[in-house]
């Protein structure tokens, strides 16, 4: 295993604008003369110009050659019945789309002659990273930076579209970085409802031999559970249960539940694929995070330890300006790793972390992937809100992504964490990068062991939580929580919809294209280190499905012995793998009543969720989480994203099926 090989040279983008994919009817018109993100210029609360002395970094993307010939070249690249089908581009074969060093050079003199100073310029003459302070910039890029608060949080927008002049006019097609937006890691746990404390999390020092921590059995049999409040009151519920007692002890029966890479196996009909001989060897999967993890190695040595896994093949990349660790990227990096490695235990591992979750920073990490062709697979498990991002910052992702396609690479990006956006920004929104038309968008799903006959069950991430008691008194009525989290999904209002999503409605970029397990109630365990101590904790979010499904595409590639490229187009044409998956509803869903003083209320199992949406067809189950307090949790209540036969908005064409193999 080779950790740490730090790469030196600069990273870089090829920049060019493939206008077949603006979706100029939501007025993204390539004139625009802003580059303030919607969520700026229509909910922004201005906080004043930025202090002329304010230092920032930033990243230009210069012009590509030829533009026009490499969007051609890449369309009937993913064209069935075209001469150039999945016939890939090598690296040198892009190098005649390049900018030229002399092009490179002026860029560098413009912002040499502003006191701006260069950091990185990638060796393909594709970026050129650069620091300074506020009024250089503004100088330089003939704008003016102001702060505005957005959805919590403060970003730096520009009145003008950033670009050069002088030697350097028309050099520049993007810049990015400036802003201060950045990516958030989509991985999620368990929690305590009340207190919002994680649950799920024990150290590793004890853990059995098999390895397994939590109870693999999410779903019990029908209960009542009777329940006495003030007053008088009784509360009666019968339903299906969740998880296994709070007052186990006994590893392997703790829980709430989570699964071990043996359990996820039996999910998705692996093991006689494995036996098949498919386990990814021959096959190389990258990921790209901020920050790392300082303890990736030996948590990741520990994990295959525990679970019967192989010793992992590793390189892991850190830029050479990484200086800080970050704990919810430390977990985001250790998930990515651990799980890609359990899905396809025989594939080499890249592992690359950025300096920060800065924009610019994770496009350099995916590049820097595409244009050293480290693997076929790329897999990035973060994202933000597509309004809270630039335009130039949205083209510079699908840019990268179609580099990537050329090559025959498919990049995956999660959809995220919070459904529709609605609930935490307010309105309906998507994830970027996952809305690029040249990325694959990677959604989420429940899954479980039917307590009846171990077959498995399936249905979309999204979770309602309502509390029944606390303290063993029973609530009257009932305590609605809301909705707690759920796979992200929906219509870009960036990108327009790709050739392949032709036979969906309307004009936008769909997501996702397919998923994987996520749902944090039905998630799985990882060993990671906080404080010094490892731990085996349950987690999930998209950032547990997206590599998962990258490991399993890397054994699509093996499977057919070549690159399949990106993998929405080919899922979208009818990949004979995948299934579809149906929105859960059995008559076992809790429901109940509450008796007091002034007779009787019934609670149906709607009443008692009270989903987003209008959501009708969704799974339930009631949840003992000790000390007394119960808890109706549901399965399949995604915000207003719904899933139905086909695609939808939560799972995309579905999840892989293995046992087709």
């Amino acid at each position: 295993m080779r950790l740490f090989s730090y790469f030196r040279s600069a990273l870089g983008l090829v920049a060019y604008l493939p206008l077949s994919f603006v979706l100029t009817s939501a007025g993204l018109a390539q004139s625009r003369t802003s580059d303030m993100p919607p969520a700026v210029e229509h909910g922004g609360v201005s906080l004043g110009l930025e202090a002329p002395t304010t230092p920032l970094s930033a990243t230009v993307w210069l012009t590509l050659h030829d533009q026009p010939v490499l969007d051609a070249a890449v369309r009937q690249m993913y064209t069935k019945g075209s001469p150039s089908y999945h016939h890939w581009m090598s690296r040198a074969d892009l190098a005649r789309f390049d900018p030229t060093a002399a092009e490179v050079a002026a860029v560098k003199a413009e912002l040499a002659a502003h006191h701006l100073s260069v950091v990185k310029v990638d060796p393909a003459n594709l970026s050129v990273k650069f620091t300074g302070q506020t009024s250089d910039f503004e100088a330089a890029f003939h704008t003016q930076l102001s702060r505005y608060q957005v959805h919590g949080r403060v970003l730096r927008a520009s009145s003008a579209m950033p670009r050069l002049t002088g030697g350097a006019t028309g050099l520049v097609r993007a810049v990015t970085g400036f802003e201060g937006s950045g990516m958030h890691p989509f991985h999620s746990v368990p929690v305590d409802f009340k207190t919002g404390k994680q649950i799920g999390i024990r150290p590793l020092a004890n853990l059995s031999p098999d390895g397994a921590i939590y109870s693999n059995q999410c779903l019990d049999l029908l209960n009542t559970i009777t329940l006495k409040g003030s007053g008088g009151t009784t509360a009666t519920y019968t339903g299906l249960g969740y998880g296994a007692s709070p007052n186990n002890t006994v590893d392997g029966t703790i829980g709430p539940c989570a699964y071990s890479p043996e359990d996820v196996w039996r999910l998705y009909s692996l093991t006689n694929v494995y036996a098949a001989g498919y386990q990814g060897a021959g096959q190389t999967i990258v990921l790209v995070d901020a920050y790392g993890s300082p303890t990736l190695s030996s948590d990741l040595a520990a994990f295959s330890s525990v679970y019967g896994l192989p010793s992992p093949s590793i390189t892991y990349y850190a830029s050479d300006d990484l200086d800080s660790t970050d704990a919810g990227w430390a977990a985001e990096t250790t998930l990515d790793v651990e799980w890609a490695h359990a899905i396809a235990p025989q594939a080499s591992l890249v592992a690359i972390a950025m300096a920060s979750s800065a924009d610019d920073e994770l496009q350099s990490g995916v590049l820097f992937a595409v244009e050293n062709q480290l693997g076929n697979v790329i897999s990035n498990s973060y994202g933000s809100p597509e309004t809270e991002e630039s335009y130039d910052t949205l083209f510079t992702w699908d840019e990268i992504n179609e580099m990537a396609a050329a090559q025959g690479i498919s990049v995956q990006y999660a959809t995220g964490d919070n459904g529709d956006y609605s609930t935490q920004i307010g309105y309906p929104d998507v994830s970027t990068p996952a809305d690029s038309s040249f990325g694959t968008a990677v959604g989420g799903t429940a899954m479980a062991f039917s307590p009846l006959d171990q077959s498995t069950l399936q249905t979309g991430w999204g979770n309602n939580v309502t509390e029944l008691s606390s303290g063993n008194a029973a609530d009257n009525p009932p305590v609605a929580y809301g909705f707690q989290g759920g796979a992200g999904g929906g219509l870009s209002s960036f990108f327009s919809k790709p050739s392949y999503q032709a036979a969906l409605p309307g004009e936008g970029r769909h997501l996702p294209d397919i998923s994987a397990l996520a749902d944090p109630y039905t998630g799985v365990e990882i060993v990671f280190t906080e404080s010094g101590t490892q731990y085996v904790e349950a987690i999930g979010g998209t950032s547990l499905a997206t590599p998962i499904f990258s490991a399993m595409w890397a054994m699509v590639d093996e499977y057919y012995g070549v690159s399949q490229g990106q993998a929405a187009p080919f899922i979208a044409y009818g990949f004979p793998l995948t299934v579809d998956v149906t929105a859960a509803s059995t008559v076992f869903n809790p429901a109940g009543s509450i008796t007091d003083t002034f007779g009787k209320t019934n609670y149906s199992t709607y009443t008692l969720s009270q989903p987003l949406g209008g959501v009708t067809t969704f799974g339930a189950a009631l949840w003992n989480a000790g000390g007394g307090t119960y808890y109706n949790l549901t399965f399949g209540t995604d915000s207003s994203l719904t899933v139905t036969p086909g695609w939808d908005n939560v799972t995309g064409y579905g999840t892989f099926d293995f046992a087709a193999f």
